[in-house]
């Protein structure tokens, strides 16, 4: 299968490889909505219609980067939205006409548009949804509430609840065509873009991707998660290996070019206080490098736990 990232390769800059990434990765989350799904050909197009301002961009990203760091913020879902926005307002096709629309009624807030956008070449208005998630799995893998992110009160399942049953569905409400409607604009067109990663629990073999929930897109990304205990031994027997430690904001791309030795980051682990995931990117324990999510020992059953509290989406 041809890789769909491929070209990410072509370019240096971490944020124009970040926004690549954010057009080009494959989908995570699937609305059971089939019309909801943008298709690979559209995320395609996506790229090419920026194509030559991304080349540009790797010359000198200056204008994307002071973009970014206008609205800077630590989450990954801001950030994601971030990268999208600077996308519709440097594309051919597209026009963005709001961003983060709250609906309110009765004083309340029922909800908000992540963009309202108009397709130009179809003469209609579009309603975006965007998200940008990263899911640990505890068997039985096919259970969408089975699926936890770093922080287990973020949970697959409620958050596929929130995006299709409730954000997708905005426009749809009478509150909310009456908001668009105020505005001149009649949705026509939904879309859900999601992306992200889903890790599998590591035994050494590839991923069980037929095993994810039915809302997950077969072609998804994926990477792999152990405890701390069990991955101190497995990675002694591998003297060779090297390591990327990845922040927080390496979880879309990996940027990092220096391996570092197992003896530093086995310091680093033990350094951390009190211990939470972190993942890594590994060179050396499979035939191509790949990411894994070292987490606490207790994170399985806290995951596990939280089953029984109330979540956040």
């Amino acid at each position: 299968m041809r890789n769909p990232i491929a070209p990410l390769e072509q370019f240096r800059s971490p944020r124009v490889r970040d926004l690549v990434w954010a057009l080009l990765s494959p989908t995570l989350i699937n609305s059971n909505n089939g019309n909801h799904n943008p298709s690979p050909r559209w995320f395609r197009e996506a790229f090419t219609l920026i194509e030559s301002h991304l080349r540009k961009l790797d010359q000198d990203d200056a204008p994307l980067r002071q973009y970014l760091d206008a609205a800077p913020t630590p989450r990954l879902g801001l950030y994601f939205e971030r990268l999208w926005s600077y996308w519709l307002q440097h594309n051919s096709r597209y026009e963005l006409l709001a961003h983060n629309l709250q609906v309110i009624t009765d004083q309340q807030t029922l909800g908000e548009f992540d963009f309202i956008v108009r397709d130009t070449h179809a003469d209609q208005i579009e309603h975006w949804e965007l998200a940008v998630k990263f899911y640990l799995g505890v068997p039985p893998l096919h259970e969408a509430h089975h699926w936890f992110g770093a922080n287990t009160r973020d949970r697959l399942d409620l958050k596929y609840c929130h995006l299709v049953d409730k954000q997708l569905t905005l426009s749809e409400t009478l509150p909310g065509r009456n908001a668009c409607l105020a505005q001149g604009w009649n949705v026509s067109q939904r879309r859900l873009i999601s992306k992200g990663r889903l890790y599998y629990p590591y035994t050494g073999a590839p991923p069980a991707v037929q095993c994810a929930p039915r809302c997950i897109d077969p072609t998804h990304e994926n990477g792999f998660w152990i405890n701390h205990s069990a991955f101190l031994p497995l990675a002694s027997t591998f003297p060779q290996a090297g390591y990327h430690w990845l922040e927080r904001t390496e979880w879309l791309v990996h940027h990092g070019t220096a391996l570092q030795s197992f003896a530093t980051i086995r310091e680093k682990l033990e350094q951390q206080l009190p211990p939470r995931p972190m993942q890594l990117w590994i060179s050396g324990w499979q035939a191509e490098p790949f990411r894994l999510f070292v987490v606490p020992d207790d994170w399985q059953a806290s995951a596990l736990e939280s089953l029984r509290q109330p979540a956040q989406q």
